[in-house]
C-alpha cells in the first residue's frame, strides 16, 4: 500500500523506515494492543531526522550546494540539522545558548556543524540565526517546528505505521485486527510532530475511506502551549518562563498553525495545507478525533525509566518527551476516557495503540536514576482535555 502523502519524491538518506514493535508486557500491562515506533533509531537519534531532514533537503534542492543551513537548536532539531548538512554536503551553522550540554556541542560539531554560543535565551539565540541568514547570501533558516516541508517530512510516519501493522504477523501478535491504528500518541513541544501525524492520518483517511486514527497529543505541565491553546477556544497560551525538565517540549509558544490545524482536525478529522478560513465553532476539546492531556513532570519521568528499563534492558536511554507519550500504556484510565466518549472506538474490545518513541540525546544513566529515585511512579496532576484525571 502507498500513499503519496508529498508533492513530489523526497526520498533521501536523511531519514530511515524505523522499526514498529508490538510489545506484549505493555500490552498485558494496559489492557490493549501497544505498538513502539522506535524514531530512536533515526540517524540523528530522534523524529527530527524526519521533519527537519526533509526541510534541509527542500532548501538545498531549491538553492543549490552552496546553501548554508542555519538553525537555532541546542536539541533534537539542531542534531537534525547538522546530520542533515552533513549528508547533503553543504555548510551548516547552529546557534545555541551557552549552557548547551557540552555532550550536545560535541555531537552538533562532530556533524560538521559550526556551533555559535550566545548568552540569554531561546529569543536571542533564534534571533542570532535569523541574522545570520539575512546577511549570508547563501543563508537559508531552517525552523525547528515550523513550515510546510517540515510537516511533510514528519508525515512520512504514518504511511510507515499504517504498512507495518498491515504486515505484522498474527503469530507475533496474536489474532489482532490490524486494519489501522485507532489512537497514536505523541508528546508534543512546538507542534510541528504533531501537525505532521493529523495531516498524514487525514490523507489516508481521504485516500481509503477510513476512519482517521485519533490523536492523543500529550504535554508537560510548564511546557504546555499547545494543550493550554486548546483548551481555551480562540486563545493562544504562551509560556512566558518554560519551566517543565522536559527540556525537548519546553518553549514559550508553540506553533500557531499545530493549534490552528488541531481545533480543525478535532472536529473534522481532516486537514490540509489550505483550510478554509471559516473558523471551526465550538471547543476543540472532547471531540472524537485528538485528545489532548497534560501531566506533572513527574509522570513523563516515571514512563521514561520504566520504557528503559523494558524496552531492550537499558540499552536505549529514553528521554522525558518520550516518557510524556507513554503516559497512556502507564495510565490507562486516559485511553478508557478516550474509548469511551469515542464512537468509533467504544465498540473495540482493544484498541491498537501506537506510542510514538520519539528518541533523543537529553537524557543519561544518571538522569534515569534520578527519576526513578525520584518519581517512581509519578504523581501530581493528570489533565484530559481539560479536566483532571482521577488516579489512584
Amino acid at each position: 500500500m502507498t500513499f503519496d502523502l508529498a508533492d513530489g519524491d523526497y526520498s533521501s538518506p536523511l531519514h530511515i523506515k524505523t522499526p514498529l514493535v508490538y510489545s506484549k508486557s505493555l500490552s498485558d500491562q494496559s489492557g490493549q494492543h501497544i505498538w513502539l515506533k522506535l524514531e530512536t533509531e533515526q540517524p540523528s537519534g530522534s523524529f527530527k531526522s524526519r521533519g527537519v531532514g526533509r526541510s534541509c533537503w527542500a532548501a538545498v534542492q531549491k538553492h543549490g550546494p552552496k546553501s548554508h543551513l542555519i538553525a537555532a537548536s541546542g536539541g533534537n532539531a539542531g542534531l537534525a540539522a547538522a546530520m542533515a548538512s552533513s549528508r547533503l554536503g553543504v555548510k551548516c551553522t547552529i546557534f545555541v545558548h551557552d549552557k548547551t550540554e557540552k555532550a550536545i556541542i560535541d555531537k552538533l560539531e562532530s556533524f560538521g556543524a559550526n556551533v555559535k554560543r550566545m548568552d540569554g535565551g531561546w529569543d536571542k539565540v533564534n534571533a542570532g540565526a535569523l541574522k545570520l541568514a539575512e546577511e549570508d547570501p547563501n543563508g537559508i533558516y531552517i525552523h525547528p517546528f515550523e513550515g510546510n516541508d517540515l510537516v511533510l517530512g514528519h508525515s512520512s510516519i504514518i504511511q510507515e505505521i499504517y504498512d507495518q501493522l498491515q504486515l505484522a504477523e498474527n503469530n507475533e501478535v496474536g489474532e489482532i485486527s490490524m486494519r489501522r491504528p485507532d489512537i497514536i500518541s505523541s508528546a508534543v513541544g512546538g507542534g510541528g510532530l504533531i501537525r505532521g501525524l493529523m495531516y498524514g492520518c487525514s490523507e489516508i483517511s481521504r485516500q481509503t475511506g477510513t476512519p482517521p486514527t485519533h490523536i492523543l497529543g500529550v504535554t508537560t505541565l510548564g511546557a504546555d502551549s499547545w494543550s493550554l491553546s486548546l483548551e481555551n477556544e480562540d486563545t493562544f497560551i504562551e509560556i512566558p518562563d518554560p519551566y517543565s525538565m522536559a527540556k525537548s517540549l519546553a518553549c514559550k509558544a508553540c506553533s500557531k498553525d499545530s493549534v490552528r490545524d488541531s481545533r480543525i482536525y478535532a472536529k473534522t478529522g481532516k486537514l490540509s495545507f489550505n483550510p478554509e478560513p471559516k473558523p471551526v465553532n465550538g471547543s476543540s476539546i472532547k471531540s472524537e478525533h485528538l485528545t489532548s492531556v497534560r501531566i506533572d513532570d513527574s509522570y513523563a519521568g516515571s514512563a521514561a525509566w520504566k520504557l528503559t528499563e523494558q524496552l531492550d534492558g537499558g540499552k536505549t536511554l529514553i528521554e522525558l518527551s518520550t516518557g510524556a507519550a507513554m503516559i497512556p500504556v502507564y495510565q490507562p484510565a486516559i485511553l478508557d476516557e478516550i474509548k469511551s466518549k469515542s464512537k468509533i472506538l467504544k465498540d473495540e474490545e482493544k484498541l491498537n495503540v501506537v506510542i510514538i518513541v520519539c528518541g533523543g540525546y537529553r537524557v543519561s544513566q544518571q538522569d534515569l536514576n534520578h527519576y526513578k529515585e525520584k518519581f517512581c511512579e509519578g504523581y501530581g496532576k493528570i489533565y484530559v482535555d481539560g479536566i483532571e484525571l482521577k488516579t489512584n
